[in-house]
């Protein structure tokens, strides 16, 4: 008989929620889901402007078509494909590709690239923002949009615009070195972002490569140290507040959309939604309250 017992390791710390939902703690249910998706804006309250558009913008296999199958999955109810993912060296996005989401439009466009005569150009940023580029515009990196491209329109409306963007980053890339031509387009991105007053949100994809909980558990996200810290480095290399920021799952080896992803897929398109629709109220304020010359 042993005289000695073995002690048990102590159980390792429960984890604590670094973000709350918006009701506070919830369970993470299809309830709840449904509750979200109800939620989201539908309408677009504007004189001038019929669907809101949501521009996005990210590297390659950094998850944007990816971003829209999932939102459209989540709508229908049943996994789709509507937008080509990539998976290779260059992007699989080459027009400028639009889908609906209610009375919203989100146009999907080519991934960003580090050369400088690879991927999306920076300077068709403020064209495409101006909404001077109709849909099924074909990229080209070696030609950037000027104004003698085909079909440019030279007086868009406020209908045209693009009224919020939602940039798309791996959440392992936050913490690897940006290469310099990646770097520099994305800065010339964020100034010409900046400049038009346009909101932006950022969408932090595949984070089950984070963390073995969040893996295990899509419901452990919000509890996630690794997750927070991604968000955190995120929001000090890109600038921009952690509360722009969500961490999502996009679907890619489900056979359904699972509740528990849609639920972060969802609170990160009900911002974004919420955001177009304040700025598409702002431009409509800006247009009355400009005086007219008689």
């Amino acid at each position: 008989m042993s005289w000695f017992r073995r002690k048990d390791p102590p159980a390792p710390p429960p984890l604590k929620t670094w973000r709350y939902f918006e009701d506070g703690e919830v369970e993470w249910s299809k309830e709840y889901r449904d509750r979200l998706k109800n939620a989201l804006p539908s309408k677009v309250s504007s004189s001038s402007v019929t669907k809101g558009r949501i521009l996005l913008l990210g590297p390659i296999q950094s998850g944007k078509s990816s971003f829209i199958n999932s939102i459209v999955s989540i709508d229908e109810g049943k996994i789709n494909q509507v937008a080509p993912e990539g998976g290779g060296v260059s992007s699989k996005t080459r027009k400028l590709h639009e889908f609906v989401c209610g009375d919203f439009l989100i146009s999907d466009t080519m991934g960003l690239e580090a050369g400088e005569n690879a991927g999306f150009h920076k300077g068709d940023i403020k064209f495409l923002l101006d909404g001077n580029i109709t849909h099924d515009y074909q990229f080209d990196h070696l030609n950037p949009i000027t104004e003698e491209t085909l079909k440019f329109k030279k007086n868009p409306t406020n209908a045209d615009r693009v009224h919020c963007v939602i940039f798309c980053i791996g959440a392992n890339e936050v913490h690897t070195e940006v290469q310099q031509g990646y770097l520099s387009k994305w800065q010339d991105l964020h100034s010409a972002i900046s400049g038009l007053l346009v909101p932006r949100i950022i969408i932090l994809t595949k984070i089950d490569r984070l963390c073995q909980d969040v893996k295990d558990d899509l419901s452990n996200t919000l509890k996630s140290e690794k997750v927070k810290e991604a968000v955190l480095k995120a929001s000090e290399k890109f600038a921009l507040s952690p509360m722009f920021i969500h961490p999502v799952k996009n679907f890619t080896d489900e056979m359904y959309p699972e509740h528990k992803h849609s639920i972060l897929l969802l609170i990160a398109l009900k911002q974004a939604l919420e955001f177009a629709e304040g700025f598409i109220k702002r431009m409509d304020k800006d247009v009355k309250d400009t005086p007219v010359n008689e």
